[in-house]
């Protein structure tokens, strides 16, 4: 359509990639794991990995040693070589430099942020997975009259599969096909249903709706005199609104797009289609209060989309339309549970299973089997599976959201804000939480204020997180006024347009060009071509106002010339 195209390495998945690293041992990687890498962005500007191993080849570099963030590029780049028809050097990857904390997070420079960020992280992904592989029993039960247990099941066993065997690359692929079948597959319903309550507004027959019985006590029945059930609405908002934004699984989507430009679109575009997805629920809920009020007050809402086309189309069409909101809510909650288990799955393997190949394989059976116990075990408190979305996203709104948008937007923040913030808006969240499923929060205010919590937990979470570090105003990172700077300068301006998820440099055009001024380079005479001190080690890159050590990454000669790579080179 007249876009210009961005350029991937196609990486040979057939074959497997391994090589003798210096410090970690024998490496092995699964390409079929693997996405192929973008090379070239849409704009013509190259991104690190191929220049950089033709920067090599054409220097005659033989040894590389840099931070252990950089072993799943040497497994892309080894291929590279390869392809080249060149021979790969021998590569080490030594651990990144540390604090007194231990490893440090980019944005705010420590590793309690890091801690509790991963917690959360793991906790939510979890949590959400719990209503998920909840509606999937619920599904199978109404359709086929399975035990609640075997939909959990079977949604739990085909995640695992399709994340083991595929990784990113499947999920990615899957999750797409399934958000059209999804939307398909309840649109058409919908628009049967729809199709008939308007022929019944101009005389057309419609079976009559069962008569409701009497309200079974829900948390804010018989409160609407009170204002508690505008409240709850508010309050659900605030926490769909902000809650979203800080689910694991779509935090880890910004990471899969080339670059920033494909990023903003990218997420304008999904925020329209998801807008054009939540059309339904209104559908289904506003003719399910007038065909299928009896299941509302039963306390059965949960099933009122299954249940609502075969009410109002009988006989076999009835059937199929149940049939395809069955298929459309089952690939909802597949879509749903891949991600969150490959983002809880992705942290877990990188800080407590080793991070390679065989480790992502166990923490993807822990990031399923936990949620799975846990949706077994918690399935009779008689609280709606909605429901227990809503108090879901209600702790992701009271711990990302208000990390993620100060982080972005205010440059004071200090990693005792940022912690003291999540620690007190999360727990606050996950107490609600605990007390509505095990129904200690009565009927009263009180009980209310607990079964929709975002309304108050997020305003906290903020007000914690300004007043900490308005508090501890002495501990704001250095740099950090350049860091949030970089986050809002178009890309062209910032590291000569480098990437931001890679905060690579383009250095081999550079290099390229004082190659050719000076003629072909020795490979011996590294010392006549670089100032005095270039190829030593990095200092403390926390005094260039970074927070991670990448040894590979270009060195500030001291005379101000161009950038210079710390590698180790044969003399």
């Amino acid at each position: 359509a007249g876009e210009a195209p961005h350029w991937r390495f196609k990486l040979d998945h057939a074959q497997p990639i391994t090589w003798e690293d210096g410090v970690r041992g024998p490496q092995h990687f699964d390409a079929a794991q693997m996405s192929d890498p973008v090379i070239r962005r849409a704009d013509g500007s190259w991104l690190y990995m191929l220049p950089s191993v033709i920067d090599d080849i054409d220097m005659g570099v033989t040894k590389v040693l840099r931070g252990e963030d950089h072993v799943t590029n040497t497994a892309v780049q080894v291929q590279m070589f390869t392809a080249l028809g060149a021979t790969p050097p021998a590569f080490a990857h030594s651990a990144l430099l540390t604090g007194a904390e231990g490893k440090l997070s980019k944005r705010l420079g420590s590793l309690g942020v890091r801690r509790v960020a991963t917690v959360f992280v793991v906790l939510i992904g979890w949590l959400y997975q719990v209503p998920q592989l909840q509606g999937a029993g619920l599904a199978l039960r109404t359709a086929l009259g399975a035990p609640a247990w075997a939909g959990a099941l079977l949604v739990a066993v085909v995640v695992l599969v399709s994340v083991i065997a595929g990784g990113m690359r499947s999920v990615t692929l899957v999750q797409a096909f399934q958000f059209w079948m999804k939307l398909a597959a309840l649109a058409i319903p919908a628009i049967v249903i729809v199709m008939l309550w308007r022929s019944s507004q101009h005389g057309g027959t419609i079976p009559a709706a069962p008569p409701a019985e009497p309200a079974s006590g829900g948390l804010l029945d018989g409160q609407s005199g009170s204002g508690a059930q505008l409240y709850g609405l508010y309050s659900l908002m605030v926490a769909t609104f902000f809650g979203a934004m800080g689910l694991p699984h779509v935090i880890a989507r910004f990471y899969t797009n080339p670059d920033g430009r494909s990023s903003r679109r990218a997420t304008v575009g999904v925020l329209g289609l998801l807008g054009v997805f939540y059309l339904l629920p209104e559908i289904y809920g506003g003719l399910g209060r007038l065909y299928a009020p009896d299941l509302v007050h039963a306390g059965r809402a949960d099933a009122v989309v299954l249940l609502l086309p075969g009410r109002l189309v009988p006989g076999l069409p009835g059937q199929v339309l149940t049939s395809l909101v069955v298929a459309g809510a089952f690939a909802a909650f597949l879509s749903t549970c891949s991600g969150l288990t490959l983002s809880v799955a992705s942290v877990l393997s990188q800080d407590a299973f080793g991070g390679h190949v065989r480790g992502f394989r166990k923490a993807s059976a822990v990031a399923v089997v936990v949620p799975l116990v846990f949706a077994l075990l918690v399935g009779g408190t008689g609280v709606a599976v909605a429901h227990e979305v809503g108090l879901i996203l209600s702790v992701a709104a009271s711990t990302f959201c208000p990390l993620l948008v100060l982080g972005i937007w205010w440059r004071r923040l200090t990693p005792a804000g940022a912690a003291a913030g999540m620690l007190v808006g999360g727990g606050l969240a996950l107490t609600a939480l605990a007390v509505t499923l095990l129904r200690l929060g009565g009927r009263g205010w009180f009980g209310v204020l607990l079964a929709q919590p975002a309304a108050w937990s997020v305003p906290v979470a903020f007000l914690t997180m300004v007043g900490v570090s308005v508090a501890t105003r002495s501990q704001v990172p250095a740099k950090a006024a350049v860091l949030v700077a970089r986050l809002h300068i178009p890309e062209t301006l910032t590291d000569s347009g480098a990437d931001r998820s890679s905060q690579e440099s383009d250095r081999s055009s550079q290099r390229r060009d004082r190659l050719s001024q000076g003629g072909r380079r020795s490979k011996t005479s590294l010392s006549g071509l670089f100032p005095a001190g270039a190829l030593l080690p990095h200092r403390n890159r926390s005094e260039r106002g970074d927070t991670e050590h990448r040894t590979d990454e270009p060195h500030p000669d001291r005379d101000g010339q161009e950038d210079v790579p710390r590698r180790l080179v044969r003399e």
